[in-house]
């Protein structure tokens, strides 16, 4: 309904909300010109990014109960459920570490497939179509590099946290 209350963009014809909310690098936009293991990349760290939001979630929720035992009888049960909590969060690390060189092996491998083109009409259609596949290979980095920005401030967080809580007890 907003959409056709808003002028249309002179240059490509669609409405200026439209290319607002429908960014062409955004995943939901590049998803179907993705490749394969472009794709199993995008799943990847999508499900590393919920499985360290749900972690969080988890690790915050231990963390206030664990800070409530503070007493003397509970001291001995809190410092073992809190290196548990960091044992945790270090093997997110060493995930999210591999998955960042996985996602570089499929960038380079994407980025050798930049120059092939389809069909011979010319000079100027095939660097466009090279162009155009850069661009695409640079979305899918756009994303993935979106998504290890999220990765590292939630890791970031629950460290902050997990370090206030070896204070409290050390």
């Amino acid at each position: 309904m907003l959409n056709d209350m808003a002028a249309p963009n002179c240059h490509s014809g669609e409405t200026p909300m439209k290319t607002m909310y429908d960014p062409p690098y955004a995943v939901w936009s590049i998803w179907l010109s993705c490749g394969w293991l472009e794709r199993i990349v995008l799943i990847l760290v999508g499900g590393l990014i919920i499985y360290s939001l749900l972690s969080a979630v988890f690790t915050v929720v231990s963390l206030r109960s664990i800070r409530a035992l503070g007493s003397a009888e509970g001291l001995d049960a809190a410092k073992k459920s809190t290196v548990t909590l960091k044992k945790r969060w270090g093997r997110i690390r060493r995930a999210t570490g591999a998955m960042f060189y996985l996602f570089g092996l499929v960038l380079f491998l994407v980025l050798q497939a930049v120059a092939i083109t389809g069909g011979d009409k010319g000079t100027a259609s095939a660097a466009n179509q090279v162009l155009g596949n850069f661009i695409e290979s640079c979305a899918f980095a756009a994303n993935v590099f979106f998504g290890f920005l999220l990765l590292h401030a939630v890791q970031w967080a629950v460290s902050i946290q997990i370090d206030k809580s070896f204070e409290a007890f050390g």
